[in-house]
């Protein structure tokens, strides 16, 4: 009899042992899972914020956009060696545009200008010869071409204008008599918008 039940006193404590040991198990696995999405959550969160890190980090380097320089528009006329109207960047100084007309012709007067100025849209940068007595305003922007008074050779002075359009335009001044307004070059055949917008600028009506 004390046999028996020190036999079921045995059994039921190694049972006892068993579902602790079981509980304990079962405790460590949901402990685990629960720790590993943890862990998965938190990978996910920092590869999140590294990404954008990285993101406004590449924002960051990315180097500003340079706008295209203007452009200005230069009438060099004169004691050159090729006169004519010439396209530069802004800032372009009187020296470089004497450069791009071929500089100085032998006759120039060559310590009139100051060479050194910057440049303006729409100027007329005259160079005299030797000797010659120069007005104020030979330099500057107040002298156009006359649309009514020019021959081939002037007008082929104006950007975009070469011997054939030269002549349509002595053409028409011909048939149709003189110009009224600027404007009316884009009745010339060979000549639009585009064109006229580039050398409006530069061009004058007068009345004779």
């Amino acid at each position: 009899m004390g046999m028996k039940k020190l036999q079921s006193t045995q059994v039921w404590q190694r049972g006892t042992i068993g579902l602790k040991r079981v509980a304990v198990l079962l405790f460590s696995c949901v402990l685990f899972v629960m720790l590993a999405a943890c862990g998965e959550d938190r990978s996910v969160i920092f590869l999140a914020s590294g990404e954008e890190m990285a993101k406004e980090s590449d924002v960051s380097e990315e180097e500003p956009t340079e706008e295209a320089p203007s452009v200005i528009y230069v009438h060099v006329c004169g004691a050159v060696k090729s006169p004519g109207l010439y396209e530069f960047p802004e800032g372009t100084r009187a020296w470089d545009a004497i450069l791009a007309a071929g500089g100085f012709a032998q006759e120039a007067q060559e310590d009139y200008l100051n060479l050194a100025a910057v440049l303006k849209d729409g100027q007329k940068l005259y160079v005299p010869k030797q000797g010659e007595t120069v007005s104020e305003e030979a330099g500057g922007q107040g002298d156009r071409i006359d649309l009514n008074a020019a021959d081939a050779k002037t007008l082929c002075t104006l950007p975009g204008i070469g011997e054939t359009r030269a002549q349509a335009i002595l053409k028409y001044r011909k048939e149709h008599g003189n110009f009224e307004k600027t404007e009316d070059l884009m009745k010339v055949p060979g000549i639009k918008e585009g064109l006229y917008e580039q050398i409006k600028e530069f061009v004058v009506v007068k009345d004779d």
